[in-house]
């Protein structure tokens, strides 16, 4: 269908201005339109308040009855219930009424009402940009083609003008406008572009008056003819047939005559700009009108509108966001911001909201459903695990997600692992902990929690606890007493860990626990992981009397995929816990943004409209593969180069074939080096400095590392606080510790010192730690970052023997360190470390040193599951050549002997039999006949009765030889019990009995004193004597558990399984040995 022309406004009005405010003039003017639009209109136009408007030659009325207002004869107000329409003379509407009015008349009443104050301003603009949506939405009609959905004009373009617009407002959908007529008898085609660009430019009309309150020149001069029509730098005309073409030559001659009009043309921009319209409405106004006029270097009519769905899409960015796309009132605006506003991860989100929704219980808000729920099988333990590369929004995302649940209340727990290990061991995982109770210590839960330790825990468990986690100190009634030297088993530091995660949820709510960048997690902290996810499988409430519920736990992890392999010890972790029944584990990839994904963070950011930045996020899409850090630094380098600039007028500017012509980087690190590189050099040498300790910068450290280059040295405070503004590192907030902002800012600030240069600076920076250090008694806190600092160092730049011992008494105090939390992989590590630095005559020169390093290196590559064998027999016989006692070679002869009975059960036996007669306790085994048996058992029963009211006063045992005879017994005990020989066994705990009656107990007395019982219910049927036995070894239990490390359940088996058995329900003896 062709389009017509009708008389335009303007012909109409013939030369009468526009805006002229004469109200019979007006009235003339309306009438003469109206009538030769339709000489007689019968029809009715609806509208929304129940408004029924006919028009009869010219005039308006209405079916309701209506009265004139005064000034406006040809006005009527409608008499119908909660709706009215004022005329500028009138009443001004009552508040929380429904009303209408007339567009021009809303204008005239915005224009003489008083707005002073900037946010009545703004608000005005923020009102206006709705009614403007809202008559949008009127122009326009959606069709379907071709499958696809397309906006076409709904009007006639010659209707849309400001006297056939009312404003409507109603308490609950505010104000919006609507046309008066909706329909023309003249004809023309809906998908024409000269249709679609006439209404455009009507619309523009509109805005213009809308947003300059009627008070700007008449844009007349401006407005476009039917026959032609400048839209992105193109000239439409009608060919013969009627339809739109585009004449290149014409479109320049007419562009270039338009721009020559005069000052009293087309100068729209100048014109808003002087009425106060904030400069993106001006943007937004000139782009629908779609001509330049005398702004041409301002505005570009490449810019202009092409399609509805973007000027809706303007309009929509405009309300939901005014202070960027309306008022540029953000913050910083003359930055580059990309906000806290999470883009493009919904869908990943409600994958992990779903998972929590399974933990916690609330999958369906049908109480029905729940309640059925409740009959189900327990549910897995959830894991998700969200992979993704360096820098793609990982973390970003579990923020997000913590947000929520943290609305939904749940506790939320997190730490990180850093690329850098020289931590202590399990100090990150337990960091998580520290963090969440030092945050608890001025809430209300605080006093819910001490109170939940003190009756799930001993003032033993707390006070190993607080090794690895310092804050649990200030939760205690008590004072916590050191425990320095007590040996602990990693099961029990396990259990502790377990018993504190169940203890946080003193209220019952579900725990998130947060683990990010596993890809550099250790072996221990695998181990600990694992019990932590195995244990919540298990019902917490038998764990003590005073927990009720089961603790509902949802574990996060995060690691980059593309540096895990199949090898990794986070796969093989994985690929463990996939192969637990009682695990489910949902994996959540985080990918590179889509196009739209990217230009809506692309647009906010620069605070510009979507259409605007939609060729620079294409290449931004093509140089950057969507990666979120790779986008930011990215744009940053832009910024940088001045190839994206800002205007005071026109915001943010680009040329879009310098950006392209830009080489694409190999990694994001590239360009952060780039940025690096652009920092004046005391700031860059700080930030390397701080980069070797990792991604974590600890002030203490700093302080302990002022002066490694004597006077050189930079002042990293201010090197911190410089480098925060550039947004390099950012302060933690719970600590005065700060962070690179990402880790691969750490990694690329490291790469830029030179390696031939890093040796002797880690060198240099041990060397002022330790010295630091140890003058404030600081060095058992930062052993571990020393001995990091001495891997690093090249053994040819080490000359001096001091140095060399020194360097390996570090690496004794950390591996005894990591034996005792225990890590038996890191002390292995240290161990080895600190042997090559001594020489071959180490032995004879440093004696005590070498052998505290053996006999570490023994004990750990034993207890390693997947120890070195061959070393571990190389380092055993070193000891039993170079040790100048049995008391030295003691422990490694312990080890030897258990090694021995797995392999060789004569041998180790023979060696037992060996070490006992050393230690000047020799046992004849050669009579092993069961009367003999018991006629021993009989006399150790008589022997220990006498001594029984003594027994609980007893002290301790402290003859060396005693208590080494002691451990020889206990593992000789288990050898015979192991190879079912228990009745020769029973000679041994026999000796153990009579030994801590004669000596006193040790650790391994409660052992001694469980077995003993089973043998006097076993052979002489006394199970009265037995369970009285048996309840002495717990109360032994008690009075010194956590020395008792590998014997303890040892002790609890031989009790609860063989001797209290017969008196106690089995369920009884079951609940028991669970606590």
């Amino acid at each position: 269908m062709m389009f017509r022309p009708v008389p335009s406004t303007r012909e109409a009005y013939g030369n009468q201005p526009t805006l002229h405010d004469d109200h019979a003039s007006r009235e003339q003017r309306w009438g003469s339109i109206m009538a030769k639009m339709e000489v007689s209109v019968a029809s009715t136009v609806p509208n929304p308040g129940g408004l029924m408007v006919h028009y009869r030659g010219g005039a308006l009325a209405s079916t309701s009855t209506s009265t004139s207002t005064p000034n406006n004869p040809y006005f009527s107000v409608l008499s119908a219930p909660g709706a009215t329409i004022h005329s500028h003379s009138a009443v001004p509407p009552a508040l929380g009424s429904t009303w209408k009015m007339r567009f021009r008349e809303w204008i005239q009443r915005q224009r003489t009402s008083p707005t002073n104050e900037e946010s009545e301003k703004k608000q005005f603009f923020e009102r206006s940009v709705r009614i403007l949506h809202s008559l949008v939405l009127k122009t326009i009609v959606t069709t379907i083609k071709a499958g696809k959905a397309e906006m076409e004009v709904a009007i006639h373009p010659n209707l849309i003008t400001a006297d056939n617009i009312v404003v409507h407002f109603s308490p609950d959908e505010g104000e919006a406008a609507y046309f008066i007529q909706t329909e023309c008898r003249e004809a023309f085609n809906l998908a024409d572009l000269v249709t679609k660009y006439h209404a455009m430019s009507a619309l523009g009309m509109i805005a213009y008056q809308l947003f300059t309150r009627g008070g700007g020149p008449p844009l007349s001069s401006c407005q476009p003819a039917v026959s032609d029509w400048v839209g992105h730098g193109r000239i439409l005309c009608m060919d013969e047939h009627g339809d739109a073409t585009e004449n290149a030559a014409e479109g320049s001659n007419r562009l270039k005559r338009q721009r020559a009009l005069g000052d009293d043309q087309c100068k729209i921009n100048t014109t808003m700009i002087h009425s106060g319209v904030p400069y993106p409405l001006c943007r937004f106004v000139v782009d629908l009108i779609g001509g330049e006029g005398t702004d041409g270097l301002l505005f570009r009519s490449d810019s202009s509108f092409h399609s509805f769905a973007d000027i809706l899409s303007d309009l929509k960015q405009m309300t939901e966001n005014p202070d960027a796309f309306i008022h540029m009132s953000i913050k910083d605006q003359w930055r580059l911001s990309f906000g806290e506003k999470m883009h493009g991860r919904e869908s990943e989100k409600k994958v992990i909201m779903d998972v929590a929704s399974r933990v916690s219980g609330t999958t369906s808000n049908d109480a029905l459903f729940e309640a059925l729920a409740l009959l189900l099988p327990r549910n897995k333990q959830q894991i998700v695990m969200v992979t993704g590369k360096a820098g793609s929004g990982k973390t970003r995302l579990v923020v997000e997600v913590r947000k929520s649940l943290e609305n939904l209340g749940w506790l939320f727990l997190s730490c990180k692992f850093d690329r850098i290990v020289h931590a202590e061991p399990l100090s990150v995982l337990a960091s998580a902990f520290d963090e969440f109770l030092e945050n608890n210590l001025r809430s209300s839960r605080h006093e819910k929690i001490a109170a939940a330790l003190q009756k799930s825990m001993l003032l033993d468990d707390m006070s190993i606890l607080s090794k690895h986690v310092p804050c649990i100190t200030k939760y205690a009634c008590d004072t916590l007493l050191a425990s320095n030297n007590v040996e602990v088993s990693r099961e029990q530091i396990h259990q502790l860990f377990i018993k504190l995660l169940g203890v946080l949820s003193v209220d019952g709510q579900p725990i998130a626990f947060f683990v990010d960048d596993l890809q550099w997690i250790d072996a221990a902290s695998i181990d600990l992981f694992l019990a932590l996810v195995n244990s919540s499988q298990l019902d917490l409430s038998s764990a003590g009397p005073h927990t009720s519920k089961k603790t509902k736990t949802l574990f996060i992890g995060s690691f980059r995929d593309n540096e895990v392999d199949d090898n990794h010890h986070v796969a093989q972790m994985l690929k463990k816990l996939k192969c637990t029944s009682s695990v489910e584990i949902t994996d959540v990839a985080v990918c590179g943004f889509d196009q739209d994904t990217l230009n809506r963070i692309v647009s906010e950011s620069l605070c510009l409209p979507l259409r605007k930045t939609k060729s620079l996020s294409e290449i931004i899409l093509l140089k950057t593969d969507g990666i979120v850090i790779h986008i930011i630094e990215f744009i940053g380098r832009l910024t940088m180069e001045g190839i994206l600039c800002h205007s005071f007028v026109r915001g943010w500017e680009w040329d879009s074939e310098v950006i392209e012509s830009c080489p694409i980087s190999e990694s994001v690190a590239e360009l952060f080096t780039f940025k690096l590189k652009k920092l004046p050099s005391d700031v860059l040498l700080g930030l390397k400095i701080c980069s070797i300790f990792g991604t974590q910068i600890d002030p203490r450290i700093i302080n302990l590392v002022h002066d490694f280059d004597g006077d050189k040295t930079v002042d990293i405070n201010s090197v911190l606080s410089a480098a925060s503004e550039h947004g390099l590192v950012e302060s933690t907030g719970t600590t005065s510790m700060f962070k690179f902002s990402h880790d691969i800012i750490a990694q690329a600030t490291f790469d830029l010192i030179p390696e031939e240069e890093r040796s002797q600076l880690n060198q240099n920076l041990a060397t002022a730690l330790i010295k630091n250090a140890l003058a404030a008694y600081e060095i058992d806190l930062v052993i571990f970052v020393i001995v990091d600092l001495i891997s690093r160092i090249r053994n040819s730049d080490i000359i001096d023997p001091k140095t060399c011992v020194l360097y390996a008494r570090m690496n004794e105090k950390a591996a005894k360190k990591a034996l005792a939390v225990p890590d038996f992989s890191s002390a292995v590590k240290y161990s080895e470390s600190g042997l090559s630095f001594l020489h071959d005559s180490h032995w004879e020169t440093h004696h005590d040193l070498t052998l505290g390093l053996y006999q570490i290196s023994v004990t750990a590559l034993y207890s390693c599951t997947n120890g070195n064998q061959g070393l571990l027999k190389e380092r055993i016989h070193a000891v039993f050549q170079n040790s100048k006692s049995l008391e030295e070679e003691f422990k490694t002869r312990h080890v030897w002997i258990r090694m021995l009975s797995t392999t060789s059960l004569e041998i180790a036996i023979n060696e037992c039999h060996i070490l006992l007669e050393r230690l000047g306790e020799p046992i004849d085994f050669s009579c092993d006949s069961f009367a003999h048996v018991c006629s021993e058992v009989v006399r150790v029963k008589g022997l220990f009765l006498e001594r029984k009211q003594d027994f609980s006063k007893l002290t301790h045992m402290t003859d060396p030889k005693k208590l080494n005879a002691m451990k020889i017994l206990s593992s000789l005990l288990v050898i015979y019990h192991h190879h079912q020989l228990a009745h020769i066994g029973f000679l041994a705990s026999s000796r153990m009995v009579e030994m801590s009656v004669e000596f006193g107990y040790c650790e391994d007395s409660a052992f001694a004193l469980a077995s003993f019982a089973a043998v006097v219910v076993s052979i002489l049927g006394d199970i009265d004597e037995g369970c009285s036995l048996a309840r002495m070894a717990l109360a032994l239990v008690s009075k010194s558990r956590h020395t008792l490390n590998h014997s303890l359940p040892a002790v609890l088996s031989a009790v609860y399984g063989h001797v209290l058995v017969w008196k106690e329900p089995i369920q009884v003896s079951q609940r028991n040995q669970t606590q």
